[in-house]
Parts: C-alpha cells; sequence; structure tokens
C-alpha cells in the first residue's frame, strides 16, 4: 500500500518507500537525465549551509528510484521556501543568490530557463526529509 499524503503522491508507481540514499527525479519534458535507468547512481552537488567565513561545496551520490510526472502536488512551486535573490526573480539570468553563481551560464532557450519560466520553484527532484536533513540541515 502506498504511503498517504503528502508522501504518497511522490512515490512513483510500485514503490512505497523511499530510502535515504535514494532519489525521485520529476519527469519534465527537457530533463538531462530523461533517459537514465533506474538505479543510476546520481552525484548531486550543493552548497554546506552555514559554513563561517566563506562558501564550501559538498556531493552526495545518490541511486535513482524512479520518476514521477510533474503533475499534481509535484508540480507546486510553493514547495520551495522563499530565497531571497532567487526565488524572486523572474528570469534565472537575473539571480543574486549569497554563493557563486555564473548567469553568463545561462543561455536563452537554455532547458532550465525554460523550466524556470514555465514552473518557477517547482522542485526536479526529491529526497527523504532525513537525507535533506543530514546534507542541507
Amino acid at each position: 500500500m502506498a504511503s498517504a499524503p503528502p508522501l504518497g503522491p511522490f512515490l512513483p508507481p510500485g514503490r512505497t518507500n523511499l530510502r535515504d540514499d535514494e532519489i525521485i527525479l520529476v519527469d519534465w519534458a527537457d530533463s538531462p537525465l530523461k533517459s537514465d535507468p533506474v538505479g543510476t547512481k546520481i552525484n548531486i552537488e550543493y552548497f554546506v549551509p552555514h559554513v563561517s567565513g566563506g562558501v564550501a561545496e559538498s556531493s552526495q551520490l545518490l541511486t535513482l528510484a524512479g520518476r514521477i510526472p510533474l503533475a499534481g502536488v509535484a508540480a507546486d512551486p510553493d514547495l520551495t521556501p522563499a530565497f531571497p535573490g532567487v526565488t524572486d526573480k523572474a528570469s534565472i539570468r537575473n539571480w543574486d543568490p549569497p554563493f557563486p553563481f555564473d548567469n553568463n551560464r545561462i543561455k536563452p532557450g537554455d532547458v532550465n530557463e525554460k523550466f524556470w519560466e514555465q514552473h518557477r520553484t517547482t522542485p526536479k527532484a526529491y529526497i527523504t526529509k532525513t537525507a535533506a536533513d543530514r546534507l542541507f540541515g
């Protein structure tokens, strides 16, 4: 039996849970990971929160557990909290985040810019809360 909301809708068909070392991707038209099969190792890179005196990057290898459609609750841009300099911008090229970001890499027609225009801050992937707390908490 699938989990009740809010987790239930975020699980791909046939899955009843998500392990802390797994990731679920949202299935969107221009995803660069669209053809990666379940079981593929996905390396996420991120800025470590709360680093005093500078910026630190880290990465985590997660296993692709499946995909969910970009629909219903998984298409909600309000799942992402407000982040000044990012979520308040109409275009990725206008981002002004407190971490290193080269907006010259974003070209007109870029798949990420297109996603931002259509879906704003809607997440492209999901991990467990335990994994999120460990990585970003």
